[in-house]
């Protein structure tokens, strides 16, 4: 990345972004606005740490059948995030388990 994107990266701000679209009227799913907030921290990390944009990519996207390392950091924050909140809800979004949107992405 060159130095104007990087500064636009290290800008990105999922919530702000967030109370933009409910702004206009757009609401997302607990499902997607996780997607969303992950993916914005994965890019901003990796934009930080030296990424290369493949190199985002890779740990979002899967290879073949085996699970990527963003889905396999979800399952880890997830477990942590209940344990931490004491929630005894086995699957689904952050929100549905009992699970702060906040305790979750401390742990991603």
């Amino acid at each position: 990345f060159d130095e104007d994107t990087l500064a636009y990266i290290g800008r990105l701000d999922a919530d702000r972004d967030e109370a933009i679209l409910a702004a206009h009227g757009i609401s997302l799913r607990p499902e997607c606005l996780r997607v969303f907030r992950v993916c914005t921290m994965v890019l901003k990390k990796g934009a930080k740490a030296g990424l290369t944009p493949s190199q985002i990519a890779g740990i979002l996207c899967r290879e073949g059948l085996t699970r990527s390392v963003v889905e396999k950091l979800h399952s880890n924050a997830m477990h942590l995030a209940k344990m931490q909140q004491g929630a005894l809800v086995s699957a689904g979004s952050p929100k549905e388990c009992g699970v702060a949107m906040g305790t979750y992405m401390r742990h991603m």
